[in-house]
């Protein structure tokens, strides 16, 4: 579908279209085997009468053509790929944590294929405690000595660390994004890091489209589907940290917690996590996590992924 960029870009910048109706009418258009080459060149009546949409969405769309086209050329110009949902190209996990409500579409740069490789997502406080930094670090650098893609979402605290440690012993990680893709300005302390074929940026929303706390919410959902493990590092009692390992805990995503014996102010809202249903991951004062349960858990995610592949009837 890489030829479908175009048109997509029109319908996404159309006012009045937004992730929900944009995955309706992706949905309509595959059932009726109808492109979105073919979708954008319909009258407004037609686009209203087969496929659903308002009289102002459908102007819209016609008026969005120029500035797609610009967009279009902005993306190439930096190397963006487009993935779309069902295609060969779109991560596999992704698609099947979360089902119909995987993203319709994705824009990536850098290496695009570390998406579709086992991978551990990190999350935790923005104004994190320096032991949680240590243990994010440590957990994040284990992870990618051993081949696995450190999954985050590029906030400063805890995501933040959790990048760069595993860039820094020559890692990989993906960098999940609460905006869209032309928004991006990686943290000072990844700039240098961010080499070839050691990271991917990844986002779900229009390209040109401002952070938002709705999108951190959706951001998180798509972190833990593209990962076979969530480690909450320190989490409050509300916010993005929160709401994260409570998706993680909806989509059966293993998820683990750090079980401090003196949690900081800003790892307040972990206990409730274990009580939820979040495994204890220990992380004492002066030495490293043991993780050989989540090991554990990672191979056996891993397992019942391949078991359910082969599986023929």
């Amino acid at each position: 579908m890489a030829n479908e960029t175009l048109p997509l870009l029109q319908v996404m910048q159309a006012k009045g279209i937004g992730p929900r109706s944009l995955a309706r009418l992706l949905d309509r258009l595959e059932q009726s085997e109808v492109s979105l080459s073919d979708f954008v060149v319909l009258s407004p009546e037609e686009m209203v009468a087969s496929y659903g949409l308002s009289e102002d969405q459908a102007a819209a769309v016609f008026a969005s053509e120029e500035i797609a086209a610009q967009m279009a050329e902005i993306l190439e110009q930096n190397s963006v790929r487009t993935m779309f949902r069902g295609d060969a190209t779109y991560p596999s996990r992704l698609q099947k944590v979360l089902g119909p409500k995987a993203p319709p579409v994705l824009f990536a740069a850098g290496s695009a294929s570390l998406l579709q490789q086992r991978a551990v997502g990190l999350c935790g406080a923005r104004d994190a405690s320096d032991e949680g930094i240590r243990c994010a670090e440590l957990i994040a650098g284990a992870f990618a000595k051993e081949g696995l893609i450190v999954v985050g979402g590029h906030a400063p605290g805890i995501d933040e660390s959790a990048h760069r440690a595993a860039l820094a012993i020559g890692g990989a990680t993906a960098l999940v994004l609460p905006e869209g893709i032309l928004q991006f300005r990686p943290r000072p302390s990844l700039t240098e890091l961010l080499v070839e074929d050691q990271f991917v940026v990844v986002s779900e929303f229009p390209p040109k489209l401002p952070w938002s706390i709705g999108n951190a919410m959706q951001r998180n959902k798509t972190v833990c589907g593209l990962v076979q493990a969530l480690i909450v590092v320190e989490a409050g009692t509300s916010g993005g940290t929160w709401e994260a390992g409570q998706a993680a805990l909806e989509l059966r995503v293993p998820l683990f917690v750090l079980d401090f014996p003196k949690p900081a102010a800003s790892a307040q809202g972990n206990a409730l996590l274990l009580r939820k249903g979040g495994q204890p991951l220990p992380c004492p004062t002066g030495g490293p996590p043991d993780l050989t349960l989540l090991r554990e858990a990672l191979n056996a995610n891993e397992l019942e992924s391949m078991s359910k592949q082969h599986t023929l009837f």
